[in-house]
This record gives structure tokens, sequence and C-alpha cells, in this order.
């Protein structure tokens, strides 16, 4: 589901954003609900693990919504200025969408793209469309997959 904001209009900021914090909310329900179906315990469970991941992959997708905006507002800013631009429309709070650290790896991209390295907000999104999903697949199959061979192994040891 992380991946649904990258099918959306590069230019519709607004839109993208609020589907990404969409599916984070309804992540997180998720994840809460099911942990209230398991019994309680203090280790960590298959399930804490395979939710980690499903975390990230809707953080990562944010991310990736934020450099696709960052691309966008600096190809209509000309990408002139050493600074970042301020976000238009439905942000009139004045809130930025990047962290220092966020902001710190964004102009070592801004300096690559004038350096000869160009990045357009539509090729972004259609490496995501790929990327993201290919990613999701082999990092299930691995999961699984020792999911599998660990409690195969345990039935093992306990009727051996």
């Amino acid at each position: 589901m992380s991946w649904v904001p990258f099918w959306i209009n590069y230019r519709a900021v607004v839109e993208r954003i609020s589907v990404g914090v969409t599916i984070i909310l309804t992540t997180s329900t998720a994840i809460a609900s099911s942990r209230e179906n398991f019994p309680k315990s203090a280790y960590l469970k298959a399930i804490d693990v395979y939710s980690g991941i499903c975390i990230f992959f809707v953080f990562a997708s944010i991310l990736e919504n934020v450099l696709v905006i960052y691309f966008l507002k600096k190809i209509e800013f000309g990408g002139k200025s050493n600074t970042l631009p301020e976000l238009s429309g439905n942000e009139e709070s004045g809130k930025r969408f990047f962290v220092s650290e966020f902001r710190e790896m964004l102009f070592k991209l801004s300096s690559d793209a004038e350096a000869g390295f160009h990045f357009h907000p539509q090729d972004v999104d259609m490496r995501a469309r790929v990327a993201f999903p290919v990613a999701f697949l082999i990092l299930n199959v691995v999961y699984f997959g020792y999911c599998l061979i660990a409690s195969a192994q345990d039935f093992n040891n306990k009727f051996s």
C-alpha cells in the first residue's frame, strides 16, 4: 500500500502527502489491533519484525514523496537557489517537511544535479513504482522463507 502515492500526479503535493499520512495511520492501527490478538510477551515476535518492515516501507515512501516535492520545487524555481524553497498552496502554516539531516542530503543531491546529474520528479516516481514493490517482494520471500525454515527446525527439535 505504501507505493500508492507514486501513481498520483507528482504535482499534486497535498494529495500525495495526505495519502501517505493516511497509509501511516492505517498501518499503525492495523499493527496495534494485531498486537491485541496475541499474548503479551517480553521478547520480540515475528509479527513485530514484519510490522517494522512494513512501517519502514511506509516511511520510505514518505521520504520519496519529499524527494519528488523537492525536485519539483527545484524545477519551478530554476534550480538556482542554495536554499530550500518554501512549499506553496495549502501549506501556509510555514511548516517544513525537511529535517536538518535530510536537508543536508538534499543539498548534496542538488549539487550533484548542478554537476550534471539531473533528476525529474517523474523519473523518481517511475523508478519508485518498480523499486518499492520489487524490494518488498524480495524482503517477503526472504523473511517468510526464514520463518518457514526456523519453524520447521523448531518442529523437528521438539519431536526428535
